[in-house]
């Protein structure tokens, strides 16, 4: 019995990581879609996705797959709750306040850059009705050069 159990752990586990690999390096006519993408490459992001907070990492990832076979996603880059904690931290001069509990009440989000700027409205539309969104927030340019 524990053998059937560890090897049903083991195929799963492969399962998983040949999925994730194959996401990470999945190269089509459009620019090569990652989660770590560039600053450089989102400097024209045009949506910022935030997750809800009690989503969970299995969740996150199913939402990352949609973003990578998304026909108008050209990059986008996934913020962990880790690093919204840091950011946090940083913007308000205190890491005291992002430990114990509060480490965890801050958002996943993916920013997103569009392959044509034109279908951000339907974009919204599309990740506005899906239940793994808390809210999603267009990035206006202007807002961004000053």
């Amino acid at each position: 019995m524990l053998s059937k159990m560890k090897f049903l752990l083991i195929s799963v586990l492969v399962v998983l990581l040949s999925l994730n690999f194959t996401t990470c390096f999945k190269d089509n006519n459009k620019a090569t879609i990652t989660s770590k993408a560039t600053t450089q490459e989102l400097s024209d992001a045009n949506v910022e996705l935030f997750c809800k907070v009690e989503l969970k990492d299995a969740e996150v990832d199913a939402l990352k797959m949609v973003l990578d076979n998304h026909k108008s996603v050209n990059t986008y880059k996934l913020v962990t709750k880790e690093e919204q904690v840091k950011k946090a931290a940083k913007l308000f001069g205190s890491e005291k306040l992002f430990e114990g509990e509060n480490a965890t009440i801050l958002p996943a989000s993916f920013i997103v850059r569009l392959s044509d700027a034109r279908t951000v409205d339907d974009f919204y539309n599309e990740f506005k009705a899906d239940s793994r969104i808390d809210k999603i927030k267009k990035i206006n340019k202007e807002n961004k050069s000053k």
